[in-house]
């Protein structure tokens, strides 16, 4: 139940980022929710529904966006793994433990976006570090957000931002 919640939420942050963001925001300052999403699943989730959770989040993202479907799979599937990895080696505070995993995950995005770009065919921008930049810092702004809008939908005791010890 917890996988259908959280694909719910992705969804409908495409949706919303597709629909209203877009036309709202600079194409610079669109938050990424999905790598927002795998964050905090691989925080809170076991890993067997986290790798099935992160699947599915990429798999939305690829039919909603365009991309060749698996792509965003593959890259969501190998941040979780190692968000956990991560996790498993180095004991912090949760909320340090947090943002650490985050500007790894934002630091990652980067050769992806560039992978990404040269696999597609699309010209090299000069702005894709201006892209990474402002994607990160939206993203940023929106893991509070989600993580509050999340643990009351999972139903996790009264969790602040990423304090509840994630389940193995």
């Amino acid at each position: 139940m917890n996988t259908l919640v959280v694909l719910l939420f992705g969804f409908v942050c495409l949706l919303l980022q597709s629909a209203v963001l877009a036309h709202c925001l600079p194409a610079v300052f669109l938050p990424d929710p999905i790598l927002v999403l795998v964050l905090l699943v691989s925080l809170w989730f076991p890993v067997n529904r986290g790798v099935l959770t992160c699947f599915g989040l990429g798999l939305l993202a690829d039919l909603l966006s365009g991309a060749p479907e698996g792509w965003t799979s593959l890259f969501a599937i190998g941040v979780f793994a190692l968000n956990r990895w991560v996790q498993d080696r180095v004991s912090l505070g949760r909320s340090r433990s947090a943002i650490w995993l985050f500007l790894l995950d934002f630091a990652l995005k980067l050769p992806y976006i560039a992978v990404h770009q040269a696999v597609s065919g699309v010209s090299r921008s000069p702005k894709i570090v201006t892209l990474w930049l402002g994607e990160s810092l939206s993203s940023l702004l929106l893991l509070p957000v989600l993580a509050a809008l999340l643990s009351r939908s999972l139903n996790l005791r009264r969790t602040r931002l990423l304090d509840r010890e994630p389940t193995r």
